[in-house]
């Protein structure tokens, strides 16, 4: 019997998959940035890699949603890092030196630090929207140079996991949904 957890293998005999709604994740990182910037600003959106299933979907809830805010096509431009810093930060820093309408940034996955990093030393303030609170973001939100982190319970998907296999094995219970998925919450600096 198989459980994952965090990443998704939909297309493996997993009995189930707990995790974070991706497209609510971007969805709501979407309405964070509308709330924040006018939808005449440009926006940048770093991700990963397109290829594996959750960058793809939580960039894909992002940009359906951001354009039901009116925020149009042209407005954004996408970028692959591959969750590389140097790539991650000189991108970032070419998109801050070479469009002056870019007034958001959304970090879909990991390399904070670049970004915070290129802000710095481009000496911009704009607003940046992030996933998970790992140490880099939480400092960076206490600082100032993060406005947003959509956060998933990282500890109830894991929890979870191991709950579910045990009332399978232990008791037989069999697994009524395929996909469990965690609270989604949203942590700015006062909440720290």
């Amino acid at each position: 019997a198989v459980v994952t957890y965090n990443s998704d293998l939909p297309d493996t005999r997993r009995i189930c998959h707990v995790g974070q709604d991706l497209v609510k994740s971007g969805r709501i990182a979407a309405g964070l940035m509308a709330r924040s910037i006018s939808p005449k600003d440009q926006v940048l959106v770093i991700t990963g890699n397109m290829e594996f299933r959750s960058h793809r979907v939580r960039v894909d809830g992002f940009l359906e949603h951001l354009e039901t805010l009116g925020f149009h096509s042209d407005c954004y431009e996408l970028a692959e890092c591959y969750e590389q810093y140097d790539l991650t930060y000189e991108t970032v820093r070419h998109a801050l030196e070479s469009r002056p309408g870019l007034h958001g940034i959304y970090m879909g996955t990991e390399n904070v630090r670049a970004c915070v990093d290129a802000l710095a030393d481009c000496r911009r303030r704009i607003t940046v929207v992030v996933n998970d609170l790992t140490p880099v973001a939480k400092h960076a939100l206490k600082k100032g140079r993060v406005d947003f982190v959509v956060e998933q319970d990282f500890t109830s998907q894991v929890y979870r996991a191991i709950l579910i296999l045990h009332e399978l094995l232990v008791y037989g219970h069999h697994v009524r949904r395929p996909i469990v998925n965690v609270d989604t919450s949203i942590i700015t600096r006062e909440l720290l």
